[in-house]
């Protein structure tokens, strides 16, 4: 899912570059698509979304105070090797966090399932214990034997 749609429902700081030199734009919305849109209309250049984090307004103004040194007008600042930078910085780590969260989430998925292996192994035990056919274990977990019915305590070999 690239920021564009994550961004879709969640509010969200953003950054908009006019071109791929222009000044950018830090500002917050819950619609990235749609706000990029908005401010499209009134811009000749192309507008590109650089980047998106969950944020509200105390993180926008945060981000607007850091930069005041660059800004030139409103919510728009001058494309600076500092800016870049933090840009940059703050995506990546962003997907590092992405990954761990889907790490996390693997993780627990397998505990799940493992969960749910080690309660069907003692269920299978369970069932071994109850089906002894005269004094010996059932072969049904030897290759090649298969139980004619489920009432029946005959086996059959399937070589």
């Amino acid at each position: 899912m690239d920021d564009d749609e994550r961004a879709a429902t969640d509010e969200c700081v953003y950054w908009i570059q006019e071109g791929t030199d222009g000044p950018i734009k830090i500002g917050r919305t819950c619609n990235v698509r749609k706000r990029r849109k908005e401010l499209q209309t009134g811009n000749a250049r192309r507008l590109n979304v650089l980047a998106t984090v969950p944020g509200d307004r105390h993180t926008e103004r945060t981000l607007h105070l850091t930069f005041a040194h660059l800004r030139l007008d409103g919510e728009w600042f001058k494309p600076e090797p500092d800016l870049l930078q933090y840009i940059t910085t703050t995506c990546e780590l962003r997907k590092w966090d992405d990954v761990r969260r889907q790490v996390d989430d693997l993780r627990r998925q397998v505990e799940e399932l493992q969960h749910q292996v080690d309660e069907l192994e003692a269920e299978a035990a369970d069932d071994d214990d109850d089906e002894v056919v005269e004094g010996r274990r059932p072969p049904w977990n030897r290759r090649g034997w298969s139980r004619q019915s489920q009432t029946s305590t005959r086996w059959t070999s399937t070589r």
